[in-house]
């Protein structure tokens, strides 16, 4: 195994696309649900990181000899600036996947570091995310992030 970590970039939409979508179905079985119109999805995903990737839309991703095997997202929110956000910039983590034979290796802690540090870079007061999963809530608990309801929250 040799991993390596990078922000993504236009050539890897395709392979973020295939992550998120089989988060999706993770979710979504979880949930008992059915993933329904995964073509349209596919196709929204697609145009979206092709309009938004790398301007407000980052992802850190990790590599396994040139695969991407893991992967964490932020998006940057312009929000009215208030006492929490004074810069009015608030940052929001998603789309948080590990391929299931590399869980419990530690790659999602880089993935936030990562995108931790692009939020700072990105002028972000606070970051949120959402989360269910233990070991993923055990993990941003470890970096500081506060949960309030299903919520969590890091001011940065």
């Amino acid at each position: 195994m040799n991993i390596t970590y990078r922000l993504a970039d236009k050539q890897d939409i395709p392979f973020l696309t295939d992550l998120r979508i089989k988060l999706d179905h993770y979710t979504c079985l979880r949930d008992g649900l059915n993933l329904e119109n995964e073509e349209q999805l596919r196709e929204n995903i697609r145009n979206t990181l092709s309009e938004d990737l790398n301007k407000s839309i980052f992802f850190y991703i990790a590599l396994d000899e040139g695969n991407i095997i893991a992967c964490g997202g932020l998006v940057i929110l312009k929000v009215l600036p208030y006492h929490l956000i004074p810069s009015g910039i608030k940052g929001y983590i998603t789309s948080v996947y590990t391929e299931e034979q590399y869980r419990r290796l530690g790659l999602q802690k880089n993935i936030i570091e990562g995108l931790l540090e692009l939020a700072k870079e990105k002028n972000c007061n606070r970051v949120e995310l959402d989360a269910l999963n233990p070991h993923a809530i055990k993990l941003y608990e470890t970096f500081g992030f506060q949960k309030k309801d299903n919520k969590f929250y890091l001011q940065i």
